[in-house]
């Protein structure tokens, strides 16, 4: 009797002490440095995990808030572009992505991410970002893969844009619907159209009407029977534009 007693005082003290006997996972630790706002020993304990979890998002995310918090622009660009490299759906990588790649003039990795994202990342893209003429000379030279030290002025150099007559590139003035038509009918051959669309906001009187279908019969544009001339060029829509006239020997 005295043995059986003995036994299940042991067992009852065991089962009692399990949960502080159990040791934290780099993770935990790393998730308990953080919420006690030591970003430094979190990034410590948050590596650690992610090199034996490579796979494991959520413990990028930590990465990439403290690195964001201790100011460390080289390693939060880095752990996006590895979310980025995952799939992962949240539009708040690639915007990010697309202010540090702006920022660091990385043209081709900015040109290229464009490109390639999901339909839901490039209309979020879209809104946040308005065309410029600054933005629009980035994503040739992304697509050129020149390296340059003013995209604006490569672009003009090579008559990808126009300067205006008093010598200035007006390099934040924004990209209209409208602009973006007249802007890349300048860069192909004058075909004429086999096809003609109805287009609701371009009378078939209008001077873009033409350079439109052709753009359109190229393949250069996607046809919008709502196209606004007046209203912004969407950033991604020119990017896959630029890079339908890389395809074509244009922009090389």
């Amino acid at each position: 009797m005295p043995h059986r007693y003995y036994y299940w005082t042991v067992i009852i003290i065991l089962t009692s002490c399990a949960p502080f006997l159990r040791r934290q996972s780099a993770f935990e630790k790393g998730v308990e440095r953080y919420q006690q706002s030591s970003y430094e020993e979190a990034v410590h304990y948050f590596t650690d995990h992610y090199n034996k979890s490579p796979n494991d998002t959520t413990t990028l995310f930590y990465l990439q808030h403290c690195y964001r918090i201790l100011g460390q622009g080289e390693q939060e660009l880095a752990v996006l572009e590895k979310l980025a490299q995952l799939g992962i759906g949240n539009v708040n990588v690639y915007l990010n992505l697309f202010q540090y790649y702006r920022k660091a003039s990385r043209h081709l990795d900015l040109y290229t991410m464009l490109v390639t994202v999901k339909p839901s990342v490039a209309e979020a893209i879209d809104q946040h970002y308005v065309l410029t003429r600054r933005l629009y000379a980035q994503l040739i030279t992304g697509a050129s893969g020149k390296t340059v030290s003013d995209p604006i002025v490569y672009a003009a150099s090579e008559g990808y844009m126009t300067i205006f007559p008093d010598g200035t590139f007006r390099d934040h003035d924004t990209i209209t619907s409208g602009h973006l038509i007249v802007l890349l009918d300048r860069l192909i051959e004058p075909i004429y159209p086999k096809d003609f669309f109805g287009v609701k906001h371009i009378s078939d009187h209008s001077f873009l009407y033409l350079p439109y279908m052709r753009l359109v019969n190229l393949g250069i544009l996607p046809f919008d029977a709502d196209i606004e001339p007046h209203a912004h060029a969407a950033t991604t829509v020119a990017a896959h534009a630029i890079g339908r006239l890389k395809q074509r020997g244009v922009i090389d």
